[in-house]
């Protein structure tokens, strides 16, 4: 990884792309000058500044000719920078899962309206749920090889209803009150609203025999766990609807965080941890389903580079056995199941739906039609302009220190919601529900954010 500065040919094809760039313009916060800083002997305050101004995106990685890896990059010089009392108790509590369990569910009890201010990150407006998801579905099969007797067929429970999203129809971005105030230096994107676009889905590829009970295991994520459990909810019953079994293995976090802020050594542990679940169960399962790009990008490529980094052969071959069944939630269902025909059969919504492509999904995950196919069986969609254009989440470290870049950012990916006058508009990440929800709520714009899971199980 060393040598990826030196493998730039400095061509700039990176810097038009750059979420960080467009902000700043100048050539310290584009990648070509984030690398040139990485190939410091030292990264001074003003260096560590400047990379901790990156969202990690990866918008750069594929606008480079050479595919190189800009974003991993970053991650590994971070590594290198001191850390601040609330990023290590973080990534202390990332290691320990029980005590992240005892602090989110006190979190629970403080409200997210108590942090009103509009100077701080999105992030301190994260809403806890008092009951984690992984906690609620503690009877459902655990997957390990030490397990007796056969896993239960029934994934979905009314107990856990999920509450109904309340959709209007479509709005008059005309009459809305929103006026975005960003920095005169952030253009407006001059990409027109493409038609809609309601051509009939592509046919689902069959896995498994027919007769053959097909099981999935989940892997939840912590947003989804601790703070939108609707979105598991969502998840198994659709599962139910299809009739496919659910096993929940035990788990950690993903290791985005740890890695995002460069803690390298929380960053392995939690990726060895969780190797080591999964192969208990990975040869009774078609897939891991994960509803989280941002989790899934990780799993399926950076715990690649992370062990490749580290030279850890071993942990390199047993990831390799694991990962083909690492899955992003709607790409398993779209190409994999027959919902799209069941969501057919259903009657459409009068709601509009806007839907915006997390960076992981389409840049690292290479996904973008595969939501959209499920969706577009029962609503109408309009396409929203810069659909690829990063929310300006950008992770705890941006959040924490640059929150007015962050909301700079995503106040243009709002300004484009308003733009495509839905009233719905989803993506398949937390991270950026949490950034487009919170700056919605701020402007008391009558949207709604959903997972594409939530919009697909209220029509089943």
């Amino acid at each position: 990884m060393q040598k990826i500065p030196s493998a730039c040919v400095k061509c700039a094809k990176c810097i038009q792309a750059c979420t960080t760039y467009q902000v700043h313009r100048d050539e310290v916060h584009s990648p070509r000058g984030f690398l040139e800083l990485i190939e410091g002997v030292e990264i001074s305050n003003k260096a560590g500044a400047a990379l901790q101004s990156c969202f990690l995106c990866a918008h750069c990685v594929s606008a480079c000719p050479l595919g190189l890896p800009v974003d991993f990059a970053i991650m590994q010089a971070r590594s290198r920078q001191k850390k601040g009392v609330f990023e290590r108790f973080y990534y202390f509590l990332l290691r320990h899962r029980f005590l992240m369990n005892v602090v989110f569910s006190v979190m629970a009890c403080i409200p997210a309206c108590a942090f009103k201010s509009k100077e701080i990150g999105v992030l301190f407006k994260l809403p806890f749920s008092h009951r984690s998801f992984l906690s609620r579905h503690k009877n459902l099969p655990r997957g390990q090889k030490s397990s007796t007797g056969t896993n239960s067929a029934n994934v979905y429970s009314p107990a856990n209803p999920l509450a109904p999203i309340k959709l209007i129809g479509p709005l008059d971005p005309r009459k809305m009150s929103f006026s975005p105030r960003n920095p005169s230096n952030l253009p407006a994107s001059k990409e027109p609203l493409a038609p809609l676009n309601l051509t009939k889905p592509l046919e689902p590829e069959k896995l498994g025999n027919k007769g053959q009970k097909r099981r999935v295991a989940i892997f939840i994520g912590c947003l989804a766990n601790y703070n939108y459990p609707s979105t598991g909810e969502a998840l198994l019953k659709i599962l139910d609807a299809l009739k496919i079994e659910a096993i929940l293995p035990r788990q950690e976090c993903c290791a985005a965080p740890a890695l995002f802020g460069g803690d390298m050594q929380t960053t392995l542990l939690l990726i060895k941890k969780n190797i080591e679940y999964f192969e208990d169960f990975i040869d009774d399962v078609e897939a891991i389903l994960v509803p989280e790009a941002t989790c899934a990008a990780v799993m399926c490529e950076n715990w690649r580079q992370v062990l490749l980094l580290y030279e850890q052969k071993e942990w390199q071959d047993r990831w390799e056995r694991i990962a083909p069944k690492i899955m992003l939630s709607t790409v398993f269902f779209e190409k994999h199941t027959e919902l799209s025909s069941l969501l057919k059969s259903k009657p459409k919504k009068e709601a509009l739906l806007t839907y915006h492509d997390p960076c992981h999904a389409c840049h690292v995950l290479k996904s973008k039609e595969e939501p959209r196919r499920l969706l577009k069986q029962n609503f109408a969609m309009q396409e929203l302009g810069d659909s690829q254009k990063c929310c300006g989440f950008g992770g705890v470290g941006i959040q924490l220190n640059n929150p007015k870049i962050t909301r700079a950012v995503g106040k243009q990916k709002i300004s484009h919601i308003v733009a495509s006058g839905a009233n719905v508009v989803s993506a398949e990440c937390s991270a950026c529900r949490i950034q487009i929800d919170a700056l919605l709520k701020e402007e008391d714009l009558p949207i709604v954010f959903a997972h594409p899971l939530e919009l697909i199980a209220q029509n089943l």
